[in-house]
């Protein structure tokens, strides 16, 4: 089982269940996928650098304000924060 895990700039830690498997998405290395999935969700991309799915298809966004990480069983498999 996979979690997310965002930190955002306060410190604030939100665990987030992504199920069996997730797809991770960044405006940089997937650029087309990146900008018509925020068409679809109607959210102004400037503030956001990536998304993360889960098995189920939902949409978690990643802020340029926060780090997140994947976990799996309480261990960090992926920093998916932006570099």
């Amino acid at each position: 089982m996979f979690t997310l895990r965002k930190i955002t700039g306060s410190g604030v830690e939100i665990n987030i269940s992504l199920g069996e498997g997730y797809t991770f998405i960044t405006k940089e290395r997937n650029p087309n996928e990146f900008k018509d999935m925020m068409k679809t969700l109607a959210v102004d991309d400037d503030c956001f650098y990536g998304f993360v799915t889960d098995s189920k298809g939902e949409v978690n966004l990643l802020s340029n304000h926060q780090k997140a990480y994947i976990m799996e069983y309480g261990h960090t498999i992926d920093n998916v924060s932006q570099r």
